[in-house]
């Protein structure tokens, strides 16, 4: 048995019909659960959290037609999760520190510790400020493309600048 001419790999064997032309990249989301639904649900609260709305329905249309706006959003939408995470957790760290800092008068290694998570926190919080950033630029590059992915929720009030309109027009 050997491989199948090129010309005959467009034809499906049963029927005798010609495959779909569509490409799957193009097609439909079959119906049925998301197996991404938990993924696709903090996103959603996370978006909803920034000024925005997430179709999960719009995905499969968003992706084939802007991937790497999509990839870009749902990037900044896990790093913000993941800086939010690590900015309480260094918060807490720093507040232990502190406390056992100030009771126990000064002792150089538990300050170096201290300073060690400040510089860490303050690393996070600039990774979330960035990555903020560019889940607005992703929800505006999206929305001014026409995708139904994400919208503002009240598109007449544009609560986080979307646009840049005179009142007076």
């Amino acid at each position: 048995m050997g491989a199948v001419p090129f010309q005959e790999a467009k034809w499906a064997r049963l029927g005798n019909r010609v495959m779909s032309p569509t490409s799957t990249s193009s097609r439909a989301a079959p119906e049925g659960p998301m197996p991404c639904r938990p993924f696709l649900d903090a996103v959603s609260r996370l978006l909803h959290d920034h000024g925005y709305t997430l179709n999960p329905k719009g995905i499969a249309d968003a992706c084939a037609r802007r991937p790497d706006e999509v990839c870009a959003l749902l990037t900044a939408a896990g790093t913000v999760a993941a800086t939010c995470a690590q900015v309480t957790i260094l918060t807490g760290a720093a507040d232990a520190l502190a406390g056992a800092h100030t009771t126990g008068g000064p002792d150089l290694p538990l300050r170096a510790q201290l300073d060690r998570v400040a510089d860490a926190l303050t690393a996070a919080l600039a990774r979330h400020d960035k990555a903020t950033a560019a889940l607005h630029r992703g929800g505006k590059s999206l929305i001014h493309a026409g995708s139904d992915l994400v919208s503002t929720p009240d598109h007449t009030t544009d609560p986080i600048g979307l646009t840049d309109r005179d009142p007076r027009h």
